[in-house]
């Protein structure tokens, strides 16, 4: 059975977590703040890492931070969240970003709010995610936040989508085609690496 909506007593919990992201979410902030102060008594933010972010937040909200944590921490403090924010700019840099984030919260049973950049390359993720843009980001937690049943059916079909898919054990035929055509390939994947460091030198 699926873990009830919120997952730990009254409040939902809302995670942030991140690396060298303030470009993705402040743009996002203004429309935001006011989104979660609007939640004020309904909700908590779990911010990793990211101290701007959770010191941009309102002094009214119930908050709690984590500096940067080992991987099994981290997927801990994940696992007692309900909703998580994951927005992405649409730059070139971040479109050679993976979906793991989104893997990573619905194998935790927690509900991702996502830009569309990456994490809708996989239209299976439509029924897994929220997706939003920079001007919808703030609308589309406020109304997932009022709507436990559809917290509770998304996180229920993310559980599913990953035991189905995206578990390691699954990956490991086709990793391990990649790996021996990298090898069988490897004469000309050098000379086409040696060309790219050639022409950022010129």
């Amino acid at each position: 059975a699926s873990p009830s909506t919120p997952k730990q007593g009254e409040r939902l919990r809302i995670f942030f977590g991140a690396l060298n992201r303030e470009q993705d979410w402040a743009p996002l902030m203004d429309a935001l703040k006011v989104a979660i102060e609007a939640l004020a008594d309904r909700v908590e933010v779990v911010v990793v890492h990211d101290r701007a972010f959770h010191d941009a937040l309102p002094d009214a909200v119930r908050r709690e931070f984590h500096d940067t944590l080992p991987y099994g921490r981290y997927k801990e403090v994940l696992s007692t969240c309900d909703v998580a924010l994951l927005p992405l700019a649409d730059t070139a840099f971040n479109r050679h970003e993976s979906d793991l984030k989104l893997i990573e919260c619905c194998a935790a049973g927690v509900v991702p709010i996502c830009s569309r950049v990456v994490y809708a390359d996989d239209p299976r993720h439509a029924e897994i995610a929220v997706f939003a843009d920079d001007a919808t980001f703030a609308d589309a937690l406020a109304d997932l936040c009022a709507d436990p049943t559809r917290i509770a059916t998304l996180r229920a079909k993310g559980l599913a989508y990953v035991a189905a898919y995206r578990m390691q054990a699954q990956q490991v035929a086709t990793l391990e085609a990649f790996y021996r055509s990298l090898k069988a390939n490897q004469a000309e994947l050098e000379t086409q690496r040696r060309k790219r460091v050639a022409a950022i030198s010129t």
